[in-house]
């Protein structure tokens, strides 16, 4: 109950002298029904203070004080931090959504619309809200005429959205927040002293989670509400210190709060300790992590994904292949059994590791598709650090592997010698070496053998490797060109990939299904596409939004269309909402069944520009293909 109705109730118990439910309807401007249901959730609060409410046929209620200064203490510290009756859509939302929860019987529309002090029609409106909220995880509103309305659903259920709700902790008075930060600092301590004493690891987030899961589960069972996994068919397996854990744990809970665990109580600790557990899998008695064949099918499934959507070949990573079979089992359990994890760097990965996030989003379409529900975000976004590590490795290899380089030089052996040396010196790391040969010797060279030509001769016929005139006696000036040509040709594949003809800029339409649309049908028109394009595009967009961060999305069809690679680009006029934030740069990506060795880099220097918000706000202003261009080289 709000703190400003407690009070209000007390103010007319006070004397001590018994009043009629009608008396007190008609000072609180509520009906009798409702004050019933009131005294029922004072009669609690004010029997742990020294009090109680007395009912009495025929004569109503009255308050009796055991306790006369604990009593008064008590209603006192209700006016620290008083808040009305739930005043925002927000408020009434979750106060609604929890009453709903917590009660079993049914409660009329004109009570409930007492009980929160709002009418009819502002009633309705929240609760169209808190159904569909409901709905989600599979809880329904029933209704029965002259009864009323509430909510149905399996325990399990319950407990999930009760836990969301949980998080939110709009409208709870001062004294009822800080009542249960502290239940939840005793029950976290008491935790905690049982995963020291069995050897058992939960990262900060995890243990957090978990708190939160045992703290709602006991507030359920306090009011009479059990699980029973009596019918579950797929048992969780733990090894001896987990298991020795959960007896520890309900034991401590029982004794400590009075709760009484059963096994299928037991079982849902275990649940959720297993959908947490770092490392996530079971052990064999050397400490070795034991991969599960299911598990690992289902990893190779989602890189063959990964690899055929977007043409990345990641399953040659043993390490990555082991982190993700590793993070898969507790996962499996978290998918199964809807638990959540809450990820409180998602919004970050998802900006910084824009390339991980994508590739995670790809591989989560075999989850969803095997589970047969949508993958969480915050799931996601765990699934992009494992992927981001096993890219980073892949391009740290490539920055690795050094250049060759022909000098063309026009005054003699000696000076081609000199130069050699000076170049090997000033970028020897990179440098896998250095051929030299005049103008005249240039005809016969083969240059499969080398990536750059420095020359210092004008050099007046084609030749496939890209060219610098450098001085005889290269200076500082002349490093540096060289030094933004080693720089710049890294980029230079870029160019294979955006073109000109594939940009484009103004609105396109006013919602993500319009720009698609529209850009699907510019691509047609410039090449020989698929008919299909638009409505693969949207059946992946319906499976993991595209947009990423810093305003810019990067739609692609749900399989691959095309032999080769094709890249368009629109730059909107003005943003429009895609699927979590704004959207201005829409890059639709076509990944083509021809591997090409640049699309990993390509993928890399894409999403590293993404991550610059102050690049992609400079296209914005400056929407032309040749401003893309430099921007992405730039990085």
């Amino acid at each position: 109950m709000l703190q400003n109705q407690l009070l209000e109730l007390l103010a007319l118990l006070e004397s001590g002298e018994y009043v009629t439910a009608q008396y007190l309807a008609e000072a609180l401007q509520v009906s009798p029904k409702t004050v019933r249901l009131r005294i029922k959730e004072a009669a609690g609060a004010v029997c742990r203070h020294g009090g109680e409410i007395e009912s009495k046929p025929r004569h109503g209620y009255r308050l009796r004080l055991d306790d006369p200064d604990s009593f008064a203490r008590w209603r006192e510290s209700l006016g620290v931090g008083r808040t009305d009756s739930p005043q925002t859509g927000e408020e009434r939302f979750h106060y609604l959504a929890a009453y709903l929860l917590s009660h079993d019987s049914y409660i009329k529309l004109d009570d409930l619309s007492d009980f929160i002090y709002v009418s009819r029609a502002t009633l309705s409106a929240c609760l169209k809200e808190v159904e569909a909220f409901l709905g989600q995880y599979r809880i329904r509103l029933e209704r029965r005429p002259g009864y009323g309305i509430r909510a149905v659903g399996r325990e399990f259920d319950i407990r999930r959205c009760l836990r969301e709700l949980f998080l939110r902790q709009l409208s709870m008075d001062a004294a009822a927040k800080k009542r249960q930060e502290r239940e939840l600092k005793e029950l976290a301590e008491l935790i905690l002293k049982g995963l020291h004493r069995f050897s058992i690891h939960l990262s900060e987030i995890a243990f957090e989670n978990f708190v939160r899961d045992i703290y709602v589960a006991m507030r359920r069972m306090k009011i009479g509400c059990y699980i029973d996994f009596a019918e579950e068919e797929d048992r969780i397996s733990l090894d001896g210190s987990e298991r020795g854990f959960v007896q520890w744990l309900s034991g401590q809970l029982t004794g400590k709060y009075g709760v009484s665990y059963t096994e299928g109580e037991k079982y849902y600790i275990a649940l959720h300790l297993a959908g947490k557990r770092t490392g996530g899998g079971e052990e064999n008695g050397d400490g070795n992590f034991i991969i599960r064949e299911e598990i690992d099918r289902l990893v190779l499934r989602m890189l063959d994904d990964v690899s055929r959507s977007m043409n990345l070949n990641l399953k040659g990573s043993l390490e990555l292949r082991m982190a993700l079979n590793q993070h898969m089992a507790p996962l499996d359990i978290r998918l199964r059994y809807d638990i959540p994890l809450d990820n409180p760097s998602l919004d970050m990965i998802r900006q910084r590791y824009t390339m991980a996030y994508a590739v995670a989003s790809q591989a989560a379409t075999v989850l969803q598709e095997f589970y047969q529900k949508s993958i969480p975000e915050d799931e996601v976004a765990y699934l992009a650090l494992i992927f981001a590590v096993a890219l980073d490795e892949q391009k740290q290899k490539r920055q690795a592997e050094k250049i060759r380089i022909l000098i063309v030089c026009g005054s003699g052996k000696s000076s081609a010698r000199l130069l050699r040396y000076r170049y090997l010196q000033e970028f020897g790391e990179d440098i896998e070496e250095i051929y030299t040969c005049d103008r005249y010797e240039l005809v016969q060279f083969d240059f499969d053998r080398v990536d750059y030509i420095l020359t210092t001769v004008p050099i007046d016929f084609p030749v496939p490797r890209p060219i610098q005139k450098i001085g005889l006696f290269p200076g500082a000036e002349d490093m540096e060109k060289v030094r933004r040509l080693l720089k710049s040709r890294r980029k230079e594949f870029l160019f294979n990939y955006y073109r000109p003809e594939n940009f484009f800029a103004g609105q396109l339409g006013e919602t993500r299904e319009e720009v698609l649309r529209r850009l699907c049908e510019l691509a047609t028109a410039k090449d020989d596409l698929p008919d299909k394009l638009y409505e693969s595009v949207m059946e992946r967009e319906r499976m993991m939004p595209t947009d990423y961060g810093s305003h810019v999305a990067i739609p692609h069809p749900s399989h691959v269309m095309t032999e080769d690679t094709h890249v368009y680009v629109a730059v909107l006029a003005h943003p429009v909402y895609w699927s979590r934030q704004e959207v201005q740069v829409v890059i639709l990506t076509l990944i083509g069944r021809r591997e090409g060795e640049d699309l990993q880099k390509y993928y890399e220097a894409t999403t590293e520009w993404i991550a610059d918000e102050e690049a992609v706000r400079q296209l914005a202003q400056s929407p032309d293909y040749l401003t893309f261009m430099k921007l992405l080289q730039r990085k």
